[in-house]
């Protein structure tokens, strides 16, 4: 199962770059290093450039996690603060586009696809044996940095979920994730 998995990855890594590295128009713009705070799922998260439009976007926060229960014919949904991870290769691709309509392309303010990992720490009452969940897949998202500081950051795709023992977490192993960063990026003014 885990050289499945891994695999797995490893194709979709390959697909992403190699159409990444097919963008070959000439422009003066690029992605860069954008370090941000975030404070609707709190923490903190950090994005390496590592091509023109590709970059390493790692992050570190709180998640909340929903979880259903039934005891005595009556339904329980618990809700337990999460610490979590997450890593991405990003491929931005619309930045030439944007940039050719007048919109802003400064601090990676474009659209992406990226694979992605996601670790987390349930602390769950529901699964108490559970240490550690991890959860790979892929997304669409978009993300926009203003001058002023205000950054919103969002993605939505399908993730595979799996334990340390590769047992299902969830009833559906295979989800929909939706995540939302909003905060405050640091550092110096961009130039464009």
């Amino acid at each position: 199962m885990k050289k499945l998995v891994n695999l797995s990855l490893y194709i979709i890594l390959m697909i992403i770059a190699k159409s990444g590295f097919a963008q070959q128009e000439i422009s003066q713009s690029s992605v860069t290093n954008i370090l941000k705070l975030n404070f609707f799922l709190p923490g903190s998260s950090y994005e390496q450039k590592i091509g023109k439009f590709q970059t390493l976007h790692f992050s570190m926060y709180i998640d909340l996690l929903m979880e259903e229960s039934s005891e005595n014919n009556y339904d329980f949904t618990n809700f337990n603060l999460t610490p979590s991870l997450n890593a991405e290769f990003r491929n931005y691709y619309n930045v030439n586009k944007r940039e050719g309509k007048g919109l802003r392309t400064a601090l990676n303010s474009a659209n992406y696809i990226a694979p992605l990992y996601i670790g987390r720490y349930p602390n769950s009452i529901y699964y108490p044996d559970l240490k550690w969940v991890n959860q790979v897949g892929a997304v669409w998202g978009m993300q926009r940095n203003s001058p002023k500081g205000f950054s919103l950051d969002l993605n939505l795709g399908l993730v595979y979920t799996f334990d340390a023992q590769y047992f299902s977490f969830l009833h559906d192993p295979i989800e929909l994730i939706l995540h939302i960063e909003l905060g405050f990026w640091l550092g110096r003014k961009p130039q464009n």
